[in-house]
C-alpha cells in the first residue's frame, strides 16, 4: 500500500469516527448541555490534523544513545519502560496518539470516553493492551503497535494501558500514580462489559415485549417510547445511527453510559426514577432490541381518535 493510500485510508477512518461520534453525541444529548456540545465540536475539529499526523508519523527510535556517565541506556519518551514511566510521559503519549478521537482528558471526544471510572473498573488490562496494539478491525480504531504498522513500542502501549486502567501495580509503590488516578472498584453484580456471544435474534413480538418493559424502564425516559428521541435526548432507533454502531459499542453504552454527556450507566437512576440496576439479562435484552432495530424499525404507535378512521 502506498503512502498516499495509507493517508487516504486514515483520513476516511477519521471521517467515519467523526460521523459516528457526532451521531452518538446527538443521540445522547441534544440540548441538555450547550458548553459540553461546544467542547465536542472543538475536539472533533482538531481530530483530523492529529489523526492524519499520527498516521504519517514514522516509528521513533527504540532507545537513546548510551549514558556515558553511568554506562546504562537512557530511555526516551518514545520507548521508556512502563515501570518507570511518569504521569507527564503518559499525558504526552495520550495527547499525541489518543486525544484526537477520545478527547483531551479522555472525555468529550467523538469516540467513547476512556476516562470514566466505571469503564476503567470493568475493562481488563489485557483488553486495553490488545485494543491499543491491534486496533478494532471494522471500526475507526487503528492499530498502534509497530508490529501492526503503528508508531508505538510495546513499552509505550503498556504505559498507556496501565495509566488508563489505573489499577495498582507493584511499580506504583515507589513510582508515579496512574495518569487519571486509581480506578474505583466495581460491584461484583455489575454486568460484563464484553458479551460472550452475539445478541440473540428477536422476533417482532419479542422485540415489542422488551420495548414495553426493559426499554421503558431504562431508556424511554430520555429517548422516548420507541427510541425516536425527544427533548431530553436524541433518537437511538435511527437506522443510520445503528448501522454505525457495533453490538459491542451498544453494550458498552448500555453498561457504562457516557457520564461526560450526562447519559446514565446501568446502575444510575437519572432519568429513570427509583429502581434496581439493570441486570446482565436486561443489558442483553436491550442490546438485542437495538440490534433488531438496526434491521427493523420500531412499529409506529397505533392511531387513535379521528385519525384512526382515515
Amino acid at each position: 500500500m502506498s503512502a498516499r493510500t495509507r493517508r487516504t485510508t486514515a483520513w476516511s477512518r477519521w471521517l467515519l469516527s467523526g460521523a459516528c461520534g457526532a451521531v452518538l453525541a446527538g443521540a445522547v444529548l441534544r440540548s441538555r448541555s450547550l458548553p459540553a456540545r461546544e467542547e465536542i465540536a472543538a475536539s472533533e475539529g482538531i481530530a483530523a490534523s492529529q489523526h492524519v499526523a499520527t498516521a504519517d508519523q514514522a516509528p521513533q527510535a527504540a532507545r537513546t544513545d548510551s549514558d556515558t556517565r553511568t554506562g546504562s541506556s537512557a530511555a526516551s519518551i518514545t520507548d521508556r519502560s512502563a515501570s518507570g514511566g511518569s504521569a507527564g510521559e503518559f499525558a504526552a503519549l495520550f495527547a499525541k496518539h489518543c486525544a484526537g478521537c477520545h478527547g483531551a482528558e479522555g472525555r468529550l471526544g467523538g469516540a467513547p470516553s476512556l476516562n470514566d471510572p466505571l469503564y476503567r473498573g470493568l475493562v481488563s488490562l489485557k483488553d486495553l493492551q490488545s485494543t491499543i496494539s491491534a486496533g478494532r478491525p471494522g471500526t475507526p480504531m487503528p492499530p498502534f503497535a509497530r508490529e501492526h504498522g503503528g508508531p508505538l513500542s510495546a513499552a509505550q502501549i503498556q504505559q498507556l494501558a496501565l495509566a488508563i486502567k489505573g489499577n495498582a501495580e507493584p511499580r506504583q509503590a515507589t513510582g508515579p500514580h496512574p495518569g487519571w488516578g486509581t480506578a474505583a472498584s466495581v460491584p461484583a453484580s455489575a454486568p460484563e462489559l464484553e458479551a460472550a456471544d452475539a445478541p440473540r435474534k428477536l422476533t417482532g413480538a419479542e422485540a415489542e415485549q422488551i420495548r414495553q418493559t426493559t426499554f421503558a424502564k431504562a431508556c424511554a425516559g430520555c429517548h422516548e417510547a420507541r427510541g425516536q428521541g425527544g427533548k431530553m435526548a436524541g433518537a437511538i432507533s435511527e437506522p443510520a445511527f445503528l448501522q454505525l454502531s457495533s453490538d459491542r459499542f451498544l453494550r458498552r453504552m448500555v453498561v457504562v453510559g457516557r457520564a461526560d454527556l450526562n447519559m446514565p450507566d446501568y446502575a444510575s437512576t437519572a432519568g429513570r426514577g427509583p429502581g434496581q440496576p439493570l441486570s446482565t439479562t436486561e443489558v442483553d435484552d436491550l442490546v438485542a432490541l437495538l440490534a433488531h432495530w438496526r434491521e427493523h424499525e420500531p412499529p409506529a404507535p397505533a392511531a387513535t381518535g379521528p385519525a384512526s378512521e382515515q
